[in-house]
Parts: C-alpha cells; structure tokens; sequence
C-alpha cells in the first residue's frame, strides 16, 4: 500500500496535468482549473478517510468535517437567509457533527480498503460534485466533476501499483 505522502505526490502530480490540459486545450476559466487542481489532490486522499489512526485519517476527517458546511449551505439555502448568526452555527454544527458522528462512523463501521476503496465509490464522488457543482457552466462542472473521479481513481491506482509484485 502507497504511503500517504506517495499519494500526496502522485495526485499533485496528476492535479498540474490536469490544470495544463484544462487550462491550455480545454480553455477552462483559471477559477476553475484552480478548483480542480485542488479537488484531486484532496480527492486522492479520500479513500484513506476509513483508515483507522495516524496522518491520512486525521488530515481527512477534518478536512471533510471543513468541507460539510460548503454542502450544507448550498442544500438549504434559507439557512444563508437567516444572517450571519444562523451561518455560524450551522457551520459549527455541520463541522462538529462530519468530524465526530461521520468520520467516526465510517471508521467504525468500514473496513480499511472496503468499499471505499472501489471504483463505484469513486463514481459516487464523481456524481456528488457533479451534483455540488450545479450552478456552474456545464462544461466547467464536467471538467470539476471529473477532477473529483480522476483524483480518487489516481488513489486506487497508486494503490494498486504499489501492491504489485512482479518478482
């Protein structure tokens, strides 16, 4: 199994490739390959959010626990519409409730490698920012939808190169 750095590495890697073809081919706005670059090095981390203690399940639980409150803000919009105070706490909550209900729940009830660490997972991840992403032009949402499944694929990618033995 490919260590956490190694995943790092390889999905920044694949994150300045990305952001070059989308930039330079594909003539996507700068906003957007930014976006991009950053959802498949963040998305190259997720399988690992079921593993159980050290660096990649602690850097991923809280940086989903950071994201939560993106998508619940953009769900209910009547939560933007009650000010600033209202802001506030669901941020706090979404936030308290992914680190320590979700992410705990995950580790709980998955196994390390399970079906997190699949190809349908990844197709979920893609279909769920395709999904976040719904108030973008149609082609820079495929081009971000498709940074979130290619950052996760290069995941089970990596992991599986480094479990090869040809000897």
């Amino acid at each position: 199994m490919a260590q956490y750095q190694s995943h790092i590495s390889f999905s920044t890697l694949i994150a300045l490739i990305y952001a070059f073809f989308g930039f330079a081919v594909w003539d996507i706005i700068p906003e957007s390959v930014l976006l991009a670059s950053v959802i498949i090095v963040i998305t190259g981390m997720l399988p690992d959010v079921d593993a159980t203690g050290g660096v990649p399940e602690r850097e991923m639980g809280g940086l989903l626990a950071a994201i939560a409150p993106i998508f619940i803000l953009e769900l209910f919009p009547s939560v933007r519409a009650g000010g600033v105070t209202r802001i506030a706490l669901v941020v706090i909550l979404s936030y308290l409730v992914t680190r320590y209900i979700v992410v705990r729940g995950l580790q709980k009830f998955t196994i390390h490698r399970g079906m997190i660490h699949s190809i349908p997972a990844s197709i979920i991840v893609f279909e769920l920012a395709f999904l976040l992403f719904h108030d973008v032009y149609w082609k820079e949402r495929m081009y971000l939808s498709a940074a979130a499944f290619l950052g996760f694929l290069s995941h089970l990618v990596l992991d599986g190169y480094c479990n090869l033995d040809l000897v």
